[in-house]
């Protein structure tokens, strides 16, 4: 089971990392805390192409493994995810949910706490916040037109701000510039030293500030225990 779990992750990082591979049909998968941890994902499509399916967050549970979350959706890049113990939710980041849409439409991040959709940020977004944009060669190679494109980023994971409960995780653009967005909130942030902690400092995107979040999602939780 180990063995299985960790072809799954080497394969997950490589679609995140975008290297260049020939394009698949959707398939089944599992997706796992980059930690020991007792919530995963499954991953299941409806067709073999797109974003219909469904996704599902468990916990792992002696008498039976419980659902403690439920998406309308498929993502054939992959998801991230990381505990909040602030929220007591597992926070999902989708990665790219999209292709052959122009760089305004193209969703490359969207972030969830729990089962509520928080943000999502575009092609034309991340240009804006520094990532190098490059023609889409899957998206060529499916037949979804010679002028798509993509932002080039590479997925780091969920990390946790030093001494506290604050999470976020970390997208790298270049050798020179990463974006960290909270995962309570999907916003992008700035993580700073604050003495022998650190602390999460949201960053004010002037190119986005008439683009909010879906009214139905959720803030700051209660306080929670790890799981």
């Amino acid at each position: 089971m180990k063995s299985s779990i960790a072809v799954s992750l080497v394969m997950m990082a490589a679609m995140c990392g975008y290297a260049a591979a020939k394009s698949a049909d959707n398939r089944p998968y599992v997706a796992a805390f980059a930690e020991h941890s007792p919530f995963y994902a499954r991953c299941i499509p409806a067709k073999a192409t797109g974003n219909e399916g469904g996704t599902q967050i468990l916990r792992v549970r002696p008498e039976g493994d419980e659902v403690v979350a439920t998406f309308a959706w498929y993502n054939r890049n992959g998801i991230v995810m990381g505990w909040s113990p602030k929220a007591g939710k597992v926070a999902v980041m989708r990665v790219r949910q999209d292709e052959g849409l122009p760089p305004d439409k193209q969703i490359e991040l969207s972030f969830h706490l729990g089962e509520q959709f928080l943000r999502s940020y575009t092609t034309e977004d991340l240009a804006k916040l520094g990532a190098k944009v490059e023609q889409d060669a899957n998206a060529v190679e499916r037949g979804l037109g010679l002028t798509s494109k993509r932002a080039v980023y590479q997925i780091e994971g969920c990390k946790q701000a030093w001494n506290t409960n604050d999470y976020y995780f970390s997208v790298r653009l270049d050798e020179t510039q990463t974006l960290s967005f909270d995962i309570i909130t999907g916003r992008l942030c700035r993580v700073v030293k604050d003495g022998s902690k650190q602390r999460l400092v949201p960053v004010e995107e002037d190119s986005m500030k008439d683009k909010p979040a879906d009214p139905t999602a959720g803030g700051d939780g209660e306080p929670a225990p790890q799981p």
